[in-house]
């Protein structure tokens, strides 16, 4: 490891020490007490906690339990685990460019992703979001293993991130049948044993969710292969008033609870919200698009419901920036492979959210997929003016 990337992360990991330890015995928004909830859940009654309940995924809170099962019950520890998490996550980025364009996009990437602000912020909350990033930076470094070199053990690695990644957000699985056509056209000197190694990757996911899935069945007696927070999702997206963003104003459980109508199963519940939304989805066909269209402005330009202007400035100028250097980062390497699993990673998640809802922590993943091209893209420049310069 050169002496300039030990540099980078531990610029990374005092940026991120120094977010915890401001943001600890602080809260930002409700949805960080339902995870630490699920987390003290599990931590006090074990998997089979029916308290734990299986709303959301449950990476992240077996993730806190275990901390809190290994050191008592430490939330700076756990916000400490997570700067080191978020830290190490430069690897990733670096890697990917490293691999392309060299040393020096590799630092490039590395340094972007360390000094990112909505990376540095989400690494002190209480939120799936950093291992969330962990797990979609491995993913695409593992995807680029298996194209640079097919095989079972680099099939069956990709497989367990993917997993585990499903596991954290649900919603990578959308990625994972685009994953498989990138994967097929990059095989196509041996399609048959590509395919092989594909079907490895799918069963190896499988199994990887499958004991959760079990958890589930035990404990609610359904089958739930991850999370029952599909309807809340759609409401958060649909609803009468909706704009395409996540309202504050907004009282959606209690808009849920009138749509369930009393139904105590919280699986059934969940159901029942997802079948009443889709329908009016599919009652006002155009309303749906033209929400789905705001909603794809609003991942991509995030100038959001913030009250103050600076931040809301800040946000919105950054996603911006990255959105059209992202773009030209992959212009730049359209020949590679690193470009496309990122594109199909982009295509993904403006289609998952184009349905749900906008909310800037979704932009998360999508930023940390368009580093390495932009880090290529400003190295290959770099170059490209010194060599003018010495000439």
């Amino acid at each position: 490891m050169s002496r300039p990337l030990i540099g980078v992360l531990l610029l990374a990991l005092a940026l991120r020490i120094g977010t915890a330890i401001a943001f600890d015995g602080r809260t930002f928004s409700a949805d960080e007490a339902h995870w630490q909830r699920m987390a003290e859940s599990l931590w006090q009654g074990g998997l089979q906690s029916a308290e734990a309940g299986f709303f959301r995924p449950p990476l992240y809170p077996l993730f806190v339990a275990w901390i809190y099962g290994t050191l008592g019950y430490e939330p700076l520890a756990v916000r400490l685990l997570q700067a080191v998490l978020s830290a190490a996550t430069c690897l990733v980025p670096f890697a990917l460019a490293r691999s392309t364009y060299g040393e020096r996009a590799g630092l490039y990437a590395a340094l972007l992703t360390a000094c990112h602000p909505l990376f540095i912020f989400f690494s002190g909350v209480f939120m799936a979001e950093t291992l969330l990033l962990l797990c979609t930076g491995l993913a695409l470094w593992c995807v680029q293993r298996v194209v640079d070199q097919s095989n079972i053990p680099n099939a069956v690695g990709l497989g367990i991130i993917l997993g585990l990644g499903a596991l954290c957000k649900p919603v990578l699985l959308v990625w994972v049948p685009l994953l498989f056509v990138m994967l097929w056209r990059a095989g196509a000197k041996n399609r048959t044993r590509g395919v092989g190694h594909m079907a490895v990757v799918f069963l190896t996911l499988v199994i990887t969710i499958v004991p959760w899935t079990l958890r589930n069945k035990e404990v609610s007696g359904h089958f739930v292969p991850i999370s029952t927070n599909l309807g809340i999702n759609l409401l958060v997206g649909h609803e009468p008033s909706a704009t395409g963003r996540y309202s504050d104003d907004a009282d959606y459980w209690q808009m849920f609870r009138e749509i369930a109508r009393g139904e105590e199963d919280p699986v059934l519940r969940d159901a029942l919200v997802a079948r009443h939304v889709l329908r009016g989805m599919v009652a006002q066909p155009l309303r749906t698009v033209r929400l789905a269209a705001i909603k794809v402005v609003s991942l991509w330009i995030p100038f959001g419901q913030d009250p103050s202007i600076i931040r809301v400035t800040v946000l919105g100028l950054m996603g911006i920036s990255v959105l059209l250097l992202g773009a030209i980062g992959l212009w730049h390497m359209r020949h590679s492979f690193v470009c496309w699993s990122a594109l199909s990673l982009l295509v993904a998640l403006t289609g998952v959210h184009a349905l749900f809802f906008a909310h800037i922590r979704f932009r998360l993943p999508i930023d940390l997929a368009l580093i390495a091209p932009i880090a290529c893209w400003l190295a290959d420049a770099m170059s490209r003016g010194e060599r003018c310069e010495s000439t």
